[in-house]
């Protein structure tokens, strides 16, 4: 909407011509903009996370990880074959392609690994696979922590970035994860 406002000038009048909104609405008009545009980005990035307890301990949970990573399919009953592609199976930075079921699906993840000895984290950084149908980036992240009390538990996190707003949050590979936790631990306590 336009208001119009007359100003008197030398030598005569002079229409001029205002928006509603002057220099500074416009500039806390563009300010906003830019905080509901990041606000939509933030939203299509997320984190899941859910904490598991164990019955064998955190350092064996992290030692199968860093250790025996190729016993995995042996361990879990959605982990069906693993294969390595550069590196050594218990290497900071090999590349491994796994496959697994979802929801009754096989599907395939390579993977970049990172560890963390200290804070005993597993990082696997997606590189491709199913999961890039959903998701931009993509890191599965197994945390083995200790307790003073209680039993240790494991956070299992996943980290990702959809592709869109439409896309669901990751909560059934969040469970695929959980119960490979539970498997590992089983086989943990066994052994």
């Amino acid at each position: 909407m336009l208001v119009k406002t007359h100003t008197d000038v030398t030598n005569g009048n002079e229409e001029q011509i205002h928006s509603k909104f002057g220099k500074l609405h416009i500039v806390l008009l563009f300010c906003w903009l830019l905080f509901l545009l990041e606000e939509k980005i933030m939203a299509v990035r997320g984190k899941v996370e859910v904490e598991v307890d164990l019955k064998s301990s955190a350092d064996k949970f992290y030692g199968f990880f860093s250790n025996t990573p190729h016993h995995l399919p042996n361990a879990c009953t959605d982990v069906h074959a693993g294969e390595i592609h550069e590196g050594e199976w218990h290497s900071e930075g090999s590349i491994r392609k796994w496959t697994y079921s979802l929801e009754g699906k096989k599907e395939t993840f390579k993977e970049k690994i990172q560890f963390d000895d200290e804070n005993k984290i597993i990082t696997h950084v997606g590189i491709e696979g199913e999961v890039f149908n959903y998701y931009k980036s993509y890191k599965a992240i197994w945390q083995a922590v200790h307790k003073d009390r209680g039993p240790d538990v494991v956070k299992v996190i996943i980290e990702y970035e959809k592709l869109n707003e439409s896309m669901p949050h990751p909560v059934n590979y969040l469970d695929v994860m959980a119960n490979m936790t539970k498997d590992i631990d089983a086989h943990l306590v066994k052994a």
